[in-house]
């Protein structure tokens, strides 16, 4: 999460969990961005050509939202989706990040990747955003990649990668190991592929987060 009070900012706070912001006196406004969290990838099933979909990225978005000299407000920052566990598992959606000002932005985080049972997983879907901020600049994440078979060739087949966000990069998806996490903030986990007929498991999202200028 992002904030600040004028467009030359003074000072930087990075922001990775859920916390309390103490307005400054005399601070009216703030530029906030808030990005959600990546959703994970979803496992492998024991079972040959087994390939699960990458989580989606989380969504982002950046405003002018006002605040109240000497109020505190609420700063969430969403957790990354968990990655599919081994066996037969969908991933789980990220959380979503959000600026409780006196109007409230929001970036939801994405989608979490299917399970993948001798057939593509199905990837999850990009995080969407929502407020009503002036100025706003909204970006929704990636859609996760659904598993694949490389060049139609058989036991060529791979995890779908994660999709990315504004701020990070979706993990890759697995060739025959667990999906990888996903880097920096919001970023999709990747999907796992099976490990010759092992099952394994969907890589994790990556946490929502950011910085907060005054």
């Amino acid at each position: 999460v992002v904030a600040s009070s004028t467009p030359f900012r003074a000072s930087t706070t990075i922001i990775t969990a859920t916390s309390t912001w103490n307005v400054p006196a005399k601070v009216n406004k703030v530029w906030v961005t808030v990005i959600g969290a990546g959703g994970g990838g979803g496992s492998a099933a024991a079972v040959a050509a087994s390939r699960g979909g990458g989580g989606g990225g989380g969504g982002y978005r950046r405003g002018l939202v006002d605040v109240t000299p000497g109020s505190a407000v609420t700063v969430n920052v969403g957790s990354g989706g968990i990655g599919g566990a081994v066996g037969t598992n969908n991933g789980n959606a990220g959380g979503a990040s959000s600026f409780a000002g006196l109007t409230t932005l929001t970036s939801n985080g994405g989608g979490g990747g299917a399970y993948g049972d001798a057939t593509n997983g199905v990837a999850g879907a990009g995080g969407t955003t929502s407020g009503n901020s002036a100025g706003d600049l909204a970006i929704s994440g990636k859609a996760g990649m659904a598993g694949a078979v490389l060049m139609g060739l058989a036991g060529q087949d791979v995890g779908g990668g994660g999709g990315n966000s504004v701020l990070g990069f979706g993990g890759f998806g697995g060739d025959e190991t667990a999906g990888a996490v996903g880097l920096g903030y919001g970023a999709g986990g990747g999907g796992a592929d099976d490990a010759a007929g092992s099952a394994t498991a969907g890589g994790n999202g990556a946490n929502g987060g950011g910085q907060l200028n005054i």
